[in-house]
């Protein structure tokens, strides 16, 4: 499969979640803590021909502040219908106040090409570096990574039968 082929085919499985409950992005807070924030949308496209990820993210939240310092952002997407209360707590909690990786019962494994770890259970990840923001101006930031890689991950669990 073309990178371009696989990069389309991981994104079909993000977007398949973003529709519903949204996917995980993962950043290292300054401590090299991991701090989880479920997105609501995420946008793969190319620039400059080398593939890219952008995130809107609120000013002044703690993710912005830990990806603001870090040099790279992972994105975990779950199967439809999976992983829903992980999904709900680490978008409404804030990691500068609780450890959402304890309190969802997350499991993370190291990535493959960047230090930030994904989420374990997801059935596609991105690892991202970050290239820069943007400023909005209503006060959101418009994060831009170059993606280093996009693979599905088997394990991943489906979404139940109903």
């Amino acid at each position: 499969m073309t990178e371009a082929k696989q990069l389309n085919a991981v994104a079909e499985v993000l977007y398949a979640a973003l529709e519903t409950n949204g996917a995980f992005l993962v950043t290292l807070d300054p401590d090299g803590r991991p701090n989880p924030m479920t997105i609501g949308w995420g946008l793969v496209g190319i620039a400059v021909r080398k593939p890219t990820f952008s995130i809107y993210l609120t000013k002044g939240g703690y993710t912005h502040e830990t990806i603001r310092q870090a040099e790279s952002f992972t994105i975990s997407a779950p199967a439809v219908g999976t992983m829903t209360e992980a999904l709900e707590l680490c978008g409404k909690r804030s990691g500068r106040e609780v450890d959402k990786v304890a309190d969802a019962c997350l499991t993370l494994t190291a990535g493959r090409a960047i230090p930030v770890p994904v989420v374990e259970g997801c059935t596609a990840a991105f690892e991202c570096t970050r290239l820069l923001f943007s400023e909005r101006e209503n006060g959101d930031v418009v994060v831009f990574g170059q993606i280093a890689e996009a693979y599905s991950l088997s394990e991943g669990p489906t979404a139940p039968e109903n």
